[in-house]
């Protein structure tokens, strides 16, 4: 009688498998809530609290090029995920972006910036539609 156990076998690896693609669809998507609270404490000195790329750290030690400006979906829409992804990890000259953005990896964990990437994403004007996996 185990003539089933391959196909028994083949069924709990691709619900693995599923599971697996979903969980990491679901981190890229960012919890906001969570996401805001972080934004909140690590971005909004530079970027604003707004995510107008206004915040006060830029304006009174007059960076050049001033923090990018969240709410500009014309330019944040075209943004891929994994891009946001690791200029927030490994910081803005990762991805010849300005060097002033820092690197996060040591102070968040991926999780953490998935979560603020979410709400990143939630600011922009017109929203973010997500385009599927990238």
């Amino acid at each position: 009688m185990r003539k089933n156990r391959p196909f028994k076998t083949g069924i709990v690896i691709v619900f693995l498998v599923l599971t697996a693609f979903a969980a990491t669809a679901y981190a890229q998507q960012g919890d906001v809530r969570k996401g805001k609270r972080i934004y909140e404490q690590f971005c909004v000195p530079c970027h604003g609290l707004e995510g107008k790329g206004d915040g006060t750290r830029g304006k009174s030690e007059h960076f050049d090029p001033m923090p990018r400006n969240h709410v500009n979906g014309e330019y944040m829409n075209k943004r891929p995920q994994q891009e946001l992804f690791e200029v927030i990890r490994n910081g803005g000259f990762s991805k010849n972006f300005s060097h002033i953005m820092p690197p996060w990896k040591t102070i968040l964990a991926d999780e953490e910036i998935w979560d603020a990437l979410g709400y990143v994403r939630s600011m922009a004007v017109p929203p973010y539609q997500p385009a599927g996996p990238q």
